[in-house]
């Protein structure tokens, strides 16, 4: 998109401690009707301690339509998730994470927007 800056929506630290009580999905960020968002990054901060912990990113309508299960594995330190996207707003973001019985873990998601150019 030649001429449109780039937007970071702020990034996001998300944890699972022994507290967890599965307040998901969680909206965590609103992708204003001028932008598009072009890339996600989920990166794993600290590492989930569960069986098999996954997390799902996407909108309100379909919570898994930018990241699925299958694309994460948080069970190791810097473990980085990135996917290409084309996305118009507005829409919400939803995280979901699913910690299989982790007492601990934190990620951090990192989103991307342009502003659309006017036709």
């Amino acid at each position: 998109m030649p001429g449109a800056a780039p937007i970071i929506i702020i990034p996001e630290q998300f944890s699972v401690e022994s507290s967890f009580d599965g307040d998901f999905p969680l909206t965590i960020g609103e992708l204003p009707e001028d932008q598009d968002l072009v890339e996600a990054s989920v990166v794993v901060v600290e590492a989930f301690d569960g069986a098999a912990p996954t997390l799902k990113l996407g909108t309100d309508s379909d919570d898994d339509l930018i990241l699925t299960p299958a694309d994460s594995e948080l069970d190791a330190v810097d473990r980085k998730f990135t996917k290409s996207v084309d996305l118009a707003g507005p829409n919400n973001i939803v995280l979901t994470i699913d910690p299989d019985g982790s007492t601990t873990g934190k990620v951090l998601v990192i989103l991307q927007a342009v502003l659309r150019e006017e036709p």
